[in-house]
């Protein structure tokens, strides 16, 4: 479990103490840089279970608390281990996951710091992981507001170090505390000054995840204040694989600092930019008042108000004038839903920058609360019920007595088998979350029905069945579910538990839509795109995408988009292209990528070198249409060095992802002879694979929705765009680009 920040009542004086032994956590110096630079956010009580069953279920062992201590190493020992290059000066401070040391770079002639790992640590995977996890996500970034990471390596003795910034400045911890809120005017200078930060990150597909003043550094340079984002050590950041460069948290797991934790963050949810949004509102909103938005007794009963109640408008608890703007901006952050808070880190500094200026702003909050419900499998899942919480933040502990569930309401039992499915707070049990299931359904529960079909449609602790997942889908629709009836058109659109019936998913979504669900929204609009159900009619698509988007999808703003890009449904706009695909992969949607490579790679002229790095880039988060042009990229000699051997390589890439436009590729090879020998045979092979997966999308042609949240193929999507490509269809003759 991490530390829980916690104030005293009377000063809102932050201080640190262990959500498990409720001991507060010592630090050998009190400097607030050298705090700030290893400041652990988790007790030395718990460091041995931190990765266990979601970290949050797993007790305290008291022989735990003497793993971790402080390193005992001298200034010599330090540069034996940091070698030549570096000449140690002084100890900055010593922390539980390590030290830092003031030292000279002797071949730049400059002072920095480097961050060496505890050596009690060493053969810990999950702090090794973790402490490169800092160094990746820093290091990939570079933003004068955001503390600069130079490098990382290993040491003599085995240890890994950071070298980094040595900042001088205090944190805003210690600011707030010495100097109390900040006027209007001089927070807003440094609130711009974080969001552009941040949406440096998140350009990068990095999400900090742990933003909080403590993690924010202030400089003075020449009268003027900079601030510096710093401590990346639980930062997300997308691999090849698409994944979290490394699994340090699960579904169910709590990272973070409850002070400052968005409500899909609390219950350990999927999180993305708008996570970082959430928790930099919280950040202005103390900034301005001297308090955090939610503070309560304990960590617990402050991650409900995060999820249950809404915040007081800062400008009636701050002591200075708040412009009113300045009110609305800070709320719009604090939105329960990531769909209703600020898309982009961008738009919030564009925001703040006009009240700055003292221009007007509009800011549109909703008026309709709808319960929140995060994505699972594309699908949406509830999260505003406080039992989730306690479960977890209690240890996922369940007691039973003569009837354990007769004073449960039904969304308490459905949760219960949701953490029992999903390993949240206790060993994942699909057995004991389907009997759960069943029994919220009796107490007049939908969602325990549509949680039950999910099961089956996955084939979770039951033999996968999707006419019975179809059955229990439809009867939680026709009780007004509105997650049933998108999930209920879903396998009318896809042909799963009953045939393809595009009218009857059109009904379905329709009446989802109405409900504001918006994925159903975003699906209706692929179906308008492709024709199925209805005429096709591009206009219908875009108006049905925007309102997903709108609504936060990330699949529906990748897909805006491809309207802008291509013109479908609404005026052919590249800027606004570029800006839905930014935001798309802002929010995780690794497509966006290709779509920008797409762009620069079919205008006029060609902007290949740019076309290269974003294929590039999607290529290595796992894209395998992206895959499939970067290697015509590289079989062409566009953008970078021809390189056959690497093209083939791509090819064969993209179709072990069962790309069709790989077999496409990878039989051309063979049949002429490029880079392989000429095999008629081989050729064949593909040539015939690529036959029978045309014939399968066709048969079930529900899967070539542009759309995605039905899509199995991304270059399916992609192949209805041809068609629409006429403007560059000389350039895809000539490149090949597909």
């Amino acid at each position: 479990m991490d530390a829980i920040e916690t104030q005293t009542k009377d000063k809102f004086q932050q201080r640190l103490v262990c959500g498990s032994c409720h001991k507060p956590l010592e630090f050998d110096r009190e400097d607030p840089v050298t705090d700030l630079l290893f400041r652990s956010s988790r007790c030395i009580c718990l460091e041995s279970d931190l990765e266990k069953a979601n970290a949050l279920a797993s007790e305290a062992s008291d022989a735990a608390t003497a793993n971790i201590q402080a390193p005992t190493v001298t200034l010599s020992d330090v540069q034996t281990i940091l070698g030549e290059q570096f000449e140690v000066i002084s100890v900055l401070g010593v922390g539980g996951m390590g030290s830092v040391y003031k030292v000279r770079d002797k071949t730049l002639d400059k002072i920095l710091a480097v961050k060496i790992l505890s050596e009690q640590l060493v053969q810990d995977q999950t702090s090794l992981r973790r402490f490169r996890q800092e160094a990746l996500a820093a290091q990939a970034l570079t933003h004068a507001n955001l503390g600069a990471v130079y490098g990382h390596g290993i040491g003599t003795s085995g240890a890994p170090y950071i070298v980094m910034d040595c900042l001088d400045g205090k944190d805003l911890t210690t600011l707030l505390n010495q100097q109390g809120p900040f006027n209007a005017q001089r927070a807003l200078l440094i609130f711009i000054q974080l969001a552009e930060a941040i949406d440096h990150a998140h350009a990068k597909g990095v999400v900090h995840r742990d933003l909080k003043p403590s993690n924010i550094i202030i400089e003075n340079h020449d009268q003027a204040e900079i601030a510096k984002i710093i401590d990346f050590g639980i930062a997300k950041i997308k691999n090849a694989d698409s994944r979290p460069t490394q699994q340090l948290t699960q579904t169910g797991e709590i990272f973070g600092s409850p002070l400052y934790m968005a409500p899909e963050q609390c219950i350990g949810n999927e999180q993305d930019a708008r996570t970082d949004i959430y928790s930099l509102g919280c950040v202005m909103y103390e900034v301005l008042t001297g308090e955090p938005p939610f503070i309560a007794d304990n960590a617990m009963k402050t991650v409900l108000k995060h999820i249950q109640d809404e915040p007081v408008p800062p400008s009636k608890k701050a002591t200075g004038k708040i412009p009113e703007d300045l009110d609305k901006v800070i709320l719009h952050c604090l939105e329960k839903q990531p769909g209703d808070r600020y898309q982009t880190a961008s738009n919030l500094a564009s925001d703040l920058q006009k009240i700055l200026e003292e221009r007007a702003v509009q800011v549109s909050r909703p008026s309709i609360r709808i319960a929140a419900r995060a994505q699972r499998k594309g699908l949406v899942k509830r999260i505003g019920m406080t039992f989730a919480i306690s479960l977890v933040l209690a240890g996922g502990m369940f007691y039973f007595f003569n009837d354990p569930y007769a004073n449960k309401t039904a969304q308490e039992i459905e949760i219960e088998g949701y953490m029992q499915e999903n390993g949240a707070g206790t060993k994942k049990d699909y057995a004991k979350a389907l009997k759960l299931y069943r029994l919220a359904s009796k107490k007049g529960d939908t969602d325990g029905l549509v949680s039950e079909a999910l099961l089956y449609e996955t084939g979770k602790g039951v033999e996968q069945d999707f006419k019975k997942a179809f059955e229990l889908n439809q009867k939680a629709a026709e009780l007004g579910n509105p997650l049933a009836m998108h999930n209920l058109a879903l396998m009318y659109e896809n042909g799963e538990g009953i045939p393809i019936d595009y009218k009857q998913a059109m009904f379905w979504y329709q009446k989802a839509a109405a409900l504001n669900n918006h994925s159903s929204e975003t699906n209706i609009g692929a179906l308008y795109a492709n024709g199925y159900g209805v005429p096709q009619n591009y206009t219908q698509a875009f108006e049905w995408t925007s309102r997903g988007a709108e609504g936060g999808i990330p699949k529906a703003e990748y897909l805006m988009g491809l309207h802008y890009h291509y013109g479908l449904g609404v005026t052919k706009d590249l800027k606004k292209a570029i800006s839905w695909y930014t935001r798309a992969f802002q929010h995780g949607e690794v497509n966006a990528l290709n779509g920008l490579g797409d762009l620069y790679g079919h205008s006029k002229p060609p902007d290949f070198d740019q076309a290269f790095q974003y294929y590039e880039r999607a290529a290595e988060l796992g894209d395998a249409a992206a895959t499939v042009n970067l290697g015509l990229l590289y079989e062409s000699g566009l953008g970078t060095k021809k390189d056959l051997k690497k093209a083939f390589e791509l090819y064969t890439t993209a179709a072990n992802m069962n790309d069709i436009a790989a077999y496409r590729q990878l039989a051309r090879l063979y049949r002429d002879g490029i880079y392989v020998k000429k095999d008629a045979n081989t050729s064949k092979i593909w040539t015939e694979r690529l036959e029978q997966a045309q014939h399968e999308s066709n048969a079930k042609s529900g899967e070539a929705s542009y759309q995605g949240s039905s899509l199995r193929s991304q270059s399916k999507a992609r192949e209805w765009f041809e068609k629409t490509r006429k403007e560059s269809s000389e350039a895809k003759e000539d490149v090949g680009i597909h």
